[in-house]
């Protein structure tokens, strides 16, 4: 189970930079200008690992939790869904609480740290949701030779 976290968490933050690359391409309406920052977003990419630790911790001790419910598989992956993609927000929270921004909007900083990751999560929830079944898919055992025929 701590794989599946674990591959989630490094997919998302392999996908971070280009997220970000193509959302600052859109916001500025294309061009050829819109690539000249693809270091930066690596850099900020390496970054994002470092400052995101404490949502793959939270996510360690979450998931199991998630695999427990009495819920169905569907069930399961929705609630998986919503709390993988609220955990880079938290993260932002704690983000801008550690920075020493304590002014009355910091849900809204926290929002606007925080939207990318949370987009890149939730697009690498939806890529894996194969891999989230397997977790609870149980093949069939077979204990006797007649039943093969």
């Amino acid at each position: 189970m701590h794989s599946h976290v674990f591959n989630t968490w490094v997919t998302a933050n392999l996908l971070h930079p280009f997220v970000f690359l193509i959302g600052g391409c859109i916001a500025e309406g294309g061009g050829v200008d819109c690539f000249a920052g693809m270091g930066l977003a690596l850099i900020a990419g390496l970054m994002v690992m470092v400052v995101s630790f404490p949502s793959l911790v939270a996510a360690w001790i979450i998931f199991p939790l998630i695999c427990k419910l009495p819920f169905t598989t569907a069930g399961k992956f929705g609630s998986w869904f919503f709390i993988a993609t609220c955990l880079p927000y938290l993260n932002g929270i704690l983000l801008v609480l550690l920075i020493g921004d304590t002014s009355e909007d910091i849900f809204i900083t926290s929002l606007a740290v925080s939207g990318v990751a949370m987009f890149s999560v939730a697009m690498t929830v939806c890529i894996r949701i194969k891999y989230f079944f397997q977790l609870f898919h149980q093949p069939q055992i077979i204990s006797n030779e007649t039943n093969l025929v």
